[in-house]
């Protein structure tokens, strides 16, 4: 018996590290294999805990049987599709889409500038006017400034970067920077990391080392980002976690009944190894699935990923109404929400409210 839980130790502190670093899509090979791992170790556990439930205990009811091998379907399909589905790198079509979209935009914008610059020049003097000749005088000033300091920092051996910043390191600068806010907001931003301009609402995921579209957090527990294109699989995987924590724990003649010592259950010798790891595996589950749940929800109600919900200012994205959001999001509000088909709606653009 002890040799029994100490394997079961062992795997569960594997599958843990394996899920800490696990990155399905990542920049690095080596996390993409510890993510394909992780899920091996994950469904592994998920097909121990339905042997337990259904050989250990043995429920006589045939429901009982067929409804706990059709949760444990829904389970494996949403969890395969939560964790081998792009959520919205640059690899993905929905990226590609937007970026070509982008590139447009910019176009017909250089266009614009162009054309109304030649208007101007036609209608200018030929000379520099008093405005430019004023600007071109700060510039030499502040390169001239640019250079005393750079000359500076070659002989103290300290750093430009130091005396322009008044000497405050990379800690106390990030410190420094103002809260986060909805400034951007339908617009292109600049990846510092990837050295890249990305989509709007699209974020850098520190485990995977890209941007992700609509990026929520990054999930140890499916090895995989959570944005624009997985989100709606990983709420209906917590659905069927959740639903299916509660069966395994509280019908009759389940694990949860032996251990918490109500209903009618026949044990088995075998029960007495595993019993507690799996009821013990099946709460943590349910408590940490039904959180999840409940929370992605009531941010996706109010059209806001779990990192834009520390922004400051009112959501420019939020539509009238949570039925809108959500709708907006995954589509439909009916019977397809429960399975983890591809969301019918779009999160991307909203328009601007006025606008149109």
């Amino acid at each position: 018996m002890g040799s029994c839980l100490a394997f079961l130790v062992m795997i569960m502190v594997l599958a843990a590290v394996m899920a800490t670093n696990g990155a399905s899509f990542g920049a690095d090979f080596g996390k993409r294999i510890a993510s394909r791992i992780s899920a091996t170790i994950m469904v592994s556990v998920l097909f121990g805990e339905w042997y337990v439930f259904q050989f250990l205990c043995g429920p006589s009811s045939q429901t009982s049987t067929v409804f706990a091998a059709a949760l444990v379907g829904m389970i494996l399909w949403s969890f395969y599709k939560a964790a081998f589905t792009n959520p919205g790198t640059s690899d993905s079509a929905r990226w590609r889409t937007l970026a070509a979209s982008s590139v447009n935009k910019d176009v017909e914008s250089q266009e614009t500038i162009q054309a109304a610059a030649l208007t101007k020049s036609n209608t200018t003097a030929v000379g520099p006017s008093k405005k430019s000749s004023a600007v071109l005088a700060d510039l030499r000033a502040e390169k001239k400034s640019r250079t005393l300091l750079e000359a500076q920092a070659a002989l103290k051996g300290d750093s430009c970067s130091e005396l322009i910043t008044g000497g405050m390191t990379k800690k106390t600068a990030k410190a420094s920077r103002p809260p986060k806010s909805w400034e951007n907001a339908f617009e292109d931003t600049h990846c510092d990391k990837c050295n890249a301009s990305r989509p709007e609402r699209a974020h850098h995921c520190r485990t995977c080392g890209v941007c992700v579209l609509r990026m929520d957090h990054h999930c140890a527990m499916v090895g995989n980002c959570i944005g624009q294109n997985n989100l709606k699989y990983f709420v209906v995987l917590n659905f069927w976690q959740f639903l299916g924590c509660l069966v395994f724990l509280f019908i009759p003649e389940g694990p949860g009944a032996h251990v918490l010592g109500y209903g009618s259950v026949v044990v088995s010798p075998y029960l007495h190894m595993t019993k507690f790891a799996a009821v013990g595996w099946a709460v943590l589950v349910m408590l940490t699935s039904g959180r999840t749940f409940f929370a992605t929800v009531v941010l996706a109600a109010t059209n806001v990923t779990t990192i834009e919900s520390l922004y400051e200012g009112k959501n420019p994205y939020a539509l009238p109404t949570a039925r809108d959001n959500l709708r907006h999001f995954f589509g439909p509000l009916d019977v397809r929400l429960l399975f983890p088909l591809e969301a019918t709606g779009e999160s991307l653009p909203v328009p601007k409210y006025g606008s149109a």
